[in-house]
Formats: structure tokens, sequence, C-alpha cells
């Protein structure tokens, strides 16, 4: 296409890019072929900010993204270690007790999650919302889902259902 800018090109697949709610800032983690990732990067428009360790999972909102780092286990896979939330330039605000966020995979509707209000996210595909600051659980859904609106929404059968929560 004329008039595309390339940001950046990879050499094989990879994770998809975190773009925040307002668009102008966004994250990309590297995808290790073993499954783990090592490094996220920090973009505002185009510019890279920052690189900090770990897994981008999502923005909470402009001013706050989630990310996840990992170690290796005993066994040689991959171990949750611990949530970090960073400021768009990529410092530490905090490092909430979360439980391990699935990473949002290309194609899928889970992993990630949805920002429900400035202090809580629910896990995209899980039945709980928790509290951003502290990690505990402030609502156990009836069904898991994703959100949209007052409703929880799922696959039934062969078609789509919602649930108020």
């Amino acid at each position: 296409m004329t008039g595309e800018t390339v940001f950046f090109q990879s050499t094989g697949p990879g994770l998809l890019p975190v773009i925040s709610p307002g668009g102008q800032h966004f994250l990309l983690a590297d995808k290790d072929p073993e499954g783990g990732c090592g490094f996220t990067r920090f973009y505002e428009e185009a510019v890279l900010v920052n690189v900090v360790p770990g897994c981008a999972i999502g923005w909470i909102d402009d001013t706050r993204a989630l990310v996840q780092t990992y170690r290796r286990s005993a066994a040689g896979g991959w171990e949750y270690e611990a949530s970090t939330v960073y400021d768009p330039a990529g410092n530490v605000v905090s490092t909430p007790p979360l439980p391990p966020i699935p990473i949002r995979q290309q194609g899928s509707t889970s992993g990630g999650f949805v920002t429900v209000s400035p202090t809580a996210i629910h896990v995209r595909g899980g039945r709980t919302i928790h509290d951003v600051e502290t990690g505990a659980v402030q609502t156990t859904l009836p069904v898991a889902g994703v959100l949209a609106g007052g409703h929880v929404v799922y696959r039934c059968g062969y078609g789509i259902c919602a649930t108020p929560y």
C-alpha cells in the first residue's frame, strides 16, 4: 500500500501488539520459540520509549499497562512469576498480586483482560473480576466468558448466549 508506515518488521509469528485505549501507545512482546516471552517494548506513536522484562498483557487505561514475568521451571517449562503495572514510558507504577492472565493470541477471544472500572479487570474467558491494586477477586461471574455491558457473553451449543452478571 502507498502511504503506509512500517514501524518494525518481524521474522516470524509473534504476539499481537497491545494498543492503549486512546491509540497513542502500544506494547509489543517478543515470543520465544519455546513459548515464553522475554521482553515487552513500549512505543509512543512509532517511537520506542522503553523495554521491560515480561509479556505484555494489556492496558488498564491510557496511563497503565499490565506486564507479567515468567521464569523457567525445574521441568523446563515456564512458571508465572509476577505482575507489574507500568506507565506509558515503561516506569513501574505498582506490583499487584494478580493471578496469571493468559496472553492474548491472534484469532482467539480468550486471553488478556477487559477493564471493568479504574480499579477492576475481568480475565477474558474467565469467571473472575479482580481488583487491580490488591489482586483480590471482586466478583465471580455465573459463567466463563467475555464482558459486554452488564452481561457475560459465552458460547452455548452452536450459538452465543448472554447472561446478566
